[in-house]
């Protein structure tokens, strides 16, 4: 079983809206210390995008993921 953090802050809630459409789940996971997983729900549960997208560049690693850039 994973480890729960908690509920997002509004300013990352924000965040993920602000950039959505600019940088993919993998950064802005990195970004905002969290999962991949979980900002991919967040994602999907703000109507953003139905399915998680990746960059062409990203590596699924275990459940790490590695950014190309």
């Amino acid at each position: 079983m994973g480890v729960v953090r908690g509920t997002y802050r509004d300013s990352e809630v924000q965040f993920i809206i602000n950039n959505h459409d600019k940088m993919s789940i993998a950064e802005m996971a990195k970004k905002l210390n969290r999962t991949y997983m979980s900002v991919a729900h967040k994602r999907r549960e703000l109507g953003l995008s139905p399915e998680p997208t990746r960059s062409k560049d990203d590596k699924i690693l275990g459940r790490i993921i590695v950014t190309g850039k």
